[in-house]
């Protein structure tokens, strides 16, 4: 039998599926693009209006204890001292300091970081994706196709 008595040649399924590939991975570009953006503008929002960002940082905050979480120090541990050398403890009590709120800050910043990077792997695996889709003389083709098309139509809308 021959490919054209099945209804369609081998050709006519690859390059259908080379287009959802390729697709597919406009997507997942774009997808990771968008998230880029999302994350690029509330951070700019963040900068503007600290506020913003406080607030967050207060919600986590009293989510990991507020006041409760404190690394308790001893008094008069501070080893530069000069109580310290001579042996002296000051009359104080043990110190207390807090630890709610630059570990909020920690993970804030870590969550942020973690979109970013989950960013930036979608847009590594869409271009991925495109790259599969097409062989490799035909990506460039398509590269070389597009610089041209954006260089007529820049050269056209110029005056001479």
């Amino acid at each position: 039998m021959e490919s054209s008595d099945l209804g369609g040649s081998n050709s006519d399924a690859s390059a259908m599926f080379r287009v959802l590939g390729a697709g597919l991975g406009l997507v997942v570009i774009l997808t990771g693009c968008a998230l880029c953006l999302v994350l690029f503008f509330n951070l700019w929002r963040a900068v503007d209006h600290p506020e913003v960002l406080s607030g967050k940082v207060a919600q986590w905050t009293e989510m990991l204890g507020g006041d409760q979480l404190v690394w308790p120090v001893p008094a008069g541990s501070d080893p530069g001292s000069d109580a310290a050398a001579r042996g002296e403890r000051s009359g104080r009590g043990a110190e207390r300091i807090p630890l709610a709120r630059p570990l909020a800050v920690f993970m804030v910043v870590l969550v942020y970081g973690l979109l970013v990077r989950l960013a930036i792997a979608l847009i590594s695996a869409g271009g991925r994706l495109m790259g599969l889709a097409q062989s490799d003389k035909e990506l460039v083709k398509s590269l070389l196709f597009e610089v041209r098309r954006t260089q007529a139509g820049a050269s056209a809308g110029t005056p001479k």
